[in-house]
């Protein structure tokens, strides 16, 4: 079945009850199809359990996960917490202002992403520094905190032993891509064997938008107490996220990527080379099929109230949140669209050789409406194992914000499948009337199969019965057992 004839089904939902009896068939020989289109049954759980809520000041909690052999690390907005595997607290919660030691009147910390590092073992913490302007008459440094980073010394996240920095760009009038009083928010963050990569948006002063950027730091540094190299900030076109290298040890390779979305055309591809003292624009990649924005927000049952998907913005809402992964040979990505008349998850493959790109859609079934993904990519010799993570509503079925998970396995060659009707819901969300969500959830390979079989995520759903706020829901998720 080709994706416009799904599209088609879909749409066909918002027919009058009269042909009610017609859609259920409709929807059914969509399930069946989908069903042979994907390659794997929903995808077995070996742990599944809650993650950090969030507090009045931090809402929604925007998650961001990722797991070393023994631990697994989640930061929201604010905090951190570290939990063994199967997801008992390893500690207690950690404040990100006391971990980065902010003092008031300091940067403002904001979205904090983590990531870990298989050849190094080290966790790596990243937060936005947002900082207030200095008063005018009072002399300052000619540099701009861009964002704060921290890695574990030891194999144990819990322990006092991490090495925290800041990465500091110089003020630059000419040109004057960084003015004085300049931050960045939105940041991503990715990693190839030898560089950490970042995307971001930068903003000036007076909190207006200036340009979108991408940098990088030399792992070669971060790692090396006293060490202080020098970095170059570039613009990119779009909103690009940066990919991280998969494979276990990491996959070396000459070039970093970035990849942005480009509402009604396609891709943009970029590369850092040169240890990240040189960026480059690749290429732009038209798509079979069109990058288009969710048709509307999501539909929340229960409520009139919808999940905010920033529907009339294109550039936002089809935005790269989740760093793309980089397998060698093709690179992956996700990010929201539409599918008919309902929001949905787009997921593919950009091949840098050739400058070329394959895609297919992703959603609960034909009455969700579906958004927030993330991916992770496993490396096993000749196959590739995709997992996904994204959220939905099913407004037929009565079902709140929820978060879904589903594995497909392709040979490393093969083009992605269709990714419908194929997930398992971690849990049921609740009703709420609160329509801002979260623009981040989290998908990283866990590191202790040289296989790469297994995959930990984190996303966001509402919890109704606990505390009536925004959750999270972590999951460990691929082979049984894993």
């Amino acid at each position: 079945m080709t994706t416009r004839f799904r599209e088609h089904l879909v749409k066909l939902i918002a027919v009058p009850t009269r042909l009610a009896a017609c859609v259920c068939l409709l929807a059914c020989v969509l399930a069946a199809t989908a069903a042979s289109a994907s390659t794997a049954p929903p995808s077995p759980v070996s742990a599944n359990f809650p993650g950090l809520a969030s507090r009045d000041i931090d809402s929604p909690p925007d998650p961001s996960v990722a797991m070393s052999p023994t631990q697994i690390v989640e930061v929201v907005r604010g905090r951190m917490q570290v939990y063994n595997r199967n997801g008992g607290a390893a500690c207690a919660i950690i404040d990100l202002n006391d971990f980065f030691d902010n003092q008031p009147g300091e940067d403002v910390l904001t979205a904090p992403r983590v990531i870990y590092d298989n050849a190094s073992g080290k966790f790596t913490v990243m937060v936005a520094a947002q900082q207030p302007p200095p008063p005018p008459s009072l002399p300052h440094e000619p540099f701009v905190d861009f964002v704060k980073l921290a890695h574990n010394s030891t194999s144990d996240a819990c322990s006092d032993e991490w090495f925290k920095y800041t990465l500091r760009a110089p003020v630059s009038d000419t040109p004057p891509l960084i003015a004085d009083g300049s931050f960045i928010d939105e940041p991503a963050i990715g990693q190839d064997p030898a560089l950490l990569l970042f995307g971001a948006t930068l903003f000036d002063r007076n909190g207006a938008f200036s340009s979108f950027v991408a940098f990088s730091y030399p792992k070669s540094c971060a790692y090396s107490r006293g060490c202080s190299a020098s970095f170059q900030v570039f613009p990119t076109r779009h909103y690009a996220a940066p990919a991280s290298s998969a494979g276990n040890p990491m996959i070396t390779t000459e070039n970093g990527y970035y990849v942005a979305s480009v509402p009604g055309t396609g891709y943009e591809l970029y590369r850092m080379a040169d240890n990240g003292t040189s960026f480059a624009f690749q290429a732009t990649i038209a798509s079979g099929q069109s990058v288009v924005p969710p048709p509307r927000d999501a539909i929340q049952p229960g409520t009139s109230n919808r999940i905010s998907l920033h529907a009339a913005s294109p550039d936002l809402s089809t935005r790269i949140t989740s760093s793309p992964v980089f397998d060698g040979s093709r690179i992956w990505f996700t990010h929201e669209t539409g599918s008919g008349i309902h929001p949905s998850v787009r997921y593919g493959a950009i091949n840098p050789a050739n400058n070329t790109v394959a895609t297919e859609i992703v959603y609960h079934n034909a009455t969700s409406d579906d958004f927030n993904p993330s991916l992770a990519v496993g490396v096993n010799g000749a196959s590739r194992t995709i997992y996904l993570n994204w959220a939905f509503t099913d407004p037929g079925g009565g079902m709140p914000v929820s978060p879904a998970i589903a594995a497909v396995t392709i040979g490393a060659t093969g083009p992605p499948p269709p990714v419908i009707g194929k997930d398992t819901t971690l849990i049921a969300g609740g009703i709420t009337n609160d329509a801002q969500y979260g623009e981040y959830s989290s998908v990283s390979v866990d590191p202790r199969s040289p296989s790469q079989v297994c995959a930990v995520t984190a996303q966001e759903y509402f919890d109704f019965a606990n505390n009536g706020k925004w959750a999270t829901r972590i999951a460990l998720f691929g082979i049984p057992g894993c």
